[in-house]
């Protein structure tokens, strides 16, 4: 028997013509017969689907359980970058995500961020008149609220916050505002049973004294907390060290009529810079004691400063001050448009004892002294009226290249690797003026 093939146009038909097609078509040996096709939709990618469905248990996780600081950035991701995303949080979040697991996260997590987003609104797109800015803020307090009130009150976790509160509020350059924070730090330390009581958490310890130390220096008020260790520095360096003797570094400066409390703090700043200038594969100094050096030596700086009556400070006493005060700083600060933090009262006095003046023999001092300002200044507006009277200075001691001015301020406390380069170009911009006329009355 010839076989036969015949074709059914199902293109038109309504639903009795399609019935018949169906049943035409089912007759002879496929009647009754069911066909199983394996499907094509069973070989899809199970792991993409997976990872899909875990991207949206997060979102809807997030969004309807709890509010992140989060949702503003990423509201506008585009498609594809959700992509990449749904990689990432399928291999940091192979679970589902729920409250019992979010609870991992600590609350100090969601403030932390909060204060992330306050400052890049602030700095980076619409300052304070951004809405966005102040309410990323008012979340971050409301997260620190929260957390006074709980079992959490003195924790690390809270005392990290608050400083990170104060030292936003030094950033918006808002006074009150940083004092109040604080003071309530400060408290809060006291209630915990000091400073000592931190010693089991020197990062949290350090970074107290630090936010302590930056906020004095700005606002020119008295420190909340007092540190000195020092003495248990220089045991250190002189068992660890075999080059470094702070005794014979004092008996060796050249710097004579210096009231003797400022005497050991210059002491020991030569000597610190030294470790650094000379510096050997093994004499490394961990962070801890290098943190411990700047909070040690800026609480004496500031503890000098409110032992003396400015006006009858001599300008000798005062230029090492304000230029000890400076060094240690850009010790431990960027300069330049790198600092966001501004601390005009120390550029003020830095002006002040520069216009003062110094006697002849004091040429080097204050030459390093207008290095360091300059340093200290770099790229700011300010330093204008500053370098036309270092190259003035620069022109009395016969001073033509970098090399040779490196030679007269070497004596003074200075760190190769920190203070070169940026004295170099500070440096340069003085040595183009040479071809300017210059106003020796300046």
């Amino acid at each position: 028997m010839q076989k036969t093939f015949h074709f059914v146009n199902g293109i038109g038909l309504n639903q009795r013509g399609k019935r018949e097609s169906r049943r035409h078509v089912m007759m002879g040996k496929n009647a009754g017969k069911t066909i199983h096709r394996p499907s094509r939709l069973v070989k899809r990618d199970t792991s993409r689907c997976e990872r899909v469905e875990a991207v949206m248990s997060i979102g809807a996780a997030r969004d309807t359980k709890w509010d992140t600081p989060l949702d503003h950035a990423t509201s506008s991701i585009r498609a594809s970058s959700r992509v990449s995303a749904s990689s990432f949080l399928n291999i940091s979040f192979p679970v589902t995500l729920t409250r019992d697991y979010a609870e991992v996260i600590s609350d100090s997590f969601y403030c932390n961020v909060a204060l992330m987003q306050a400052c890049n609104e602030l700095f980076l797109r619409g300052g304070e008149s951004s809405p966005i800015a102040m309410y990323y803020l008012s979340k971050s307090l409301a997260q620190v609220r929260e957390r006074l009130e709980s079992s959490d009150a003195l924790s690390d976790a809270t005392v990290c916050i608050v400083m990170s509160l104060v030292t936003q509020e030094q950033v918006r350059n808002q006074h009150a505002a940083a004092r109040i924070h604080m003071d309530g730090l400060a408290r809060m330390i006291e209630l915990r049973g000091g400073l000592d009581s931190l010693e089991g958490s020197l990062p949290v310890l350090l970074k107290a004294c630090k936010t302590d130390i930056m906020l004095a220096l700005q606002y020119e008020e008295t420190p909340r907390f007092v540190r000195n260790k020092m003495p248990q520095i220089r045991s250190l360096f002189q068992s660890k060290f075999k080059t470094v003797d702070f005794d014979s570094t004092l008996t060796s400066i050249q710097h004579n009529n210096i009231e003797p409390y400022l005497f050991e703090i210059l002491g020991d700043i030569i000597n610190v810079t030294s470790l650094f200038n000379d510096r050997q594969p093994s004499q490394e100094v961990d962070l801890f004691s290098f943190q411990e050096i700047f909070v040690s030596i800026s609480y004496s700086l500031i503890e000098f400063d409110s032992m003396q009556d400015r006006k009858e400070l001599s300008t000798t006493h005062a230029s090492y001050h304000v230029g000890l005060t400076i060094f240690m700083m850009t010790f431990f600060l960027q300069y330049g448009r790198q600092r966001i933090m501004k601390f005009e009262s120390i550029t003020q006095r830095l002006r002040t004892v520069i216009e003062r003046g110094l006697m002849d023999d004091k040429k080097d001092l204050m030459l390093w002294l207008m290095m360091m300002g300059g340093i200290w200044m770099l790229d700011d507006a300010d330093v204008n009226w500053l370098a036309p009277k270092v190259r003035c200075l620069a022109q009395e001691m016969g001073l033509r290249s970098w090399d040779e001015v490196i030679i007269h301020i070497i004596k003074y406390p200075w760190i190769h690797d920190l203070h070169d380069e940026p004295g170099g170009i500070f440096w340069d911009r003085v040595h183009q003026l040479a071809e300017r006329p210059v106003d020796l009355n300046l």
